[in-house]
């Protein structure tokens, strides 16, 4: 069966040939399998060798998992993910820093972390309800994410707090770029539920290793280069290294 096309990856049936011809069995290789209709399901394998007549035989037995599969990959996403915009949360986020910090390392870069919130979230809530407010969410968390690159990471925290993680920064410039763009397309009206509102953001930026070298610390950094920015007119932007003597509010 190992030549037969079941597996739907190749380095899969590798895998189970190198492990069976190692340890003469298998024992609950979770794999892709491909039944003869096409359809592709998720398969629990184990096998055994046996000598049958002095021949070695394989003896395997494939369970569908596909339903059990499935729930566990759903409880990760939940685990994982934003429940209302389905973007990376906190746990997410904080790993996937850790394997930015090891790239940005190999490769003599740096990495940009911004602190984002909508300005004037709160009236929306106040005025149209938090159907709407949602609703506006889930468009910044799209328009967000369109706006990025592969290698960049855009995150909640809650409420209208937003953490973007941008990767392979080779000077200021790289990230300001990015950063005139959001502003930019946020500038324009989003029409939630039939309502024109406005959405424009206030943005603090700290960047690794300049401002720090872990989340926490960059992440307070990027704050209070945010609050500077909502202090002083908001739909705007600011590095921290630029407001080191000003002061948060208590």
């Amino acid at each position: 069966m190992h030549e037969l096309g079941f597996c739907v990856r190749e380095e899969d049936r590798i895998e189970m040939v190198e492990e069976l011809s190692r340890n003469q069995k298998v024992q609950g290789l979770e794999l892709q399998f491909r039944k003869k209709s096409g359809e592709i399901f998720y398969g629990l394998y184990t096998a055994n060798i046996l000598v049958l007549n002095d021949e070695n035989c394989i003896l395997a037995n494939i369970s569908d998992i596909t339903e059990i599969s499935t729930m566990k990959q759903n409880l990760q996403i939940l685990a994982t993910h934003d429940a209302l915009t389905g973007l990376p949360n906190r746990l997410l986020l904080y790993d996937r820093f850790s394997t930015a910090i090891a790239s940005a390392e190999r490769n003599n870069k740096k990495l940009a972390v911004m602190s984002v919130d909508v300005d004037n979230f709160k009236d929306v809530n106040d005025n149209l309800g938090h159907l709407v407010g949602d609703k506006a969410l889930i468009a910044v968390a799209q328009g967000l994410s369109g706006l990025l690159r592969r290698v960049d990471t855009v995150s909640r925290f809650g409420g209208d707090e937003f953490i973007l993680l941008l990767g392979e920064i080779e000077k200021p410039e790289d990230a300001l770029r990015i950063t005139e763009g959001i502003l930019k397309e946020f500038r324009r009206p989003f029409i939630i539920e039939e309502n024109t509102l406005s959405l424009s953001l206030s943005i603090g930026i700290s960047f690794y290793p300049d401002d720090g070298s872990d989340m926490d610390e960059l992440m307070k950094k990027s704050d209070e280069a945010l609050y500077f920015v909502k202090e002083n007119g908001r739909d705007s932007y600011q590095f921290y290294d630029r407001i080191k003597d000003y002061k948060v509010p208590l």
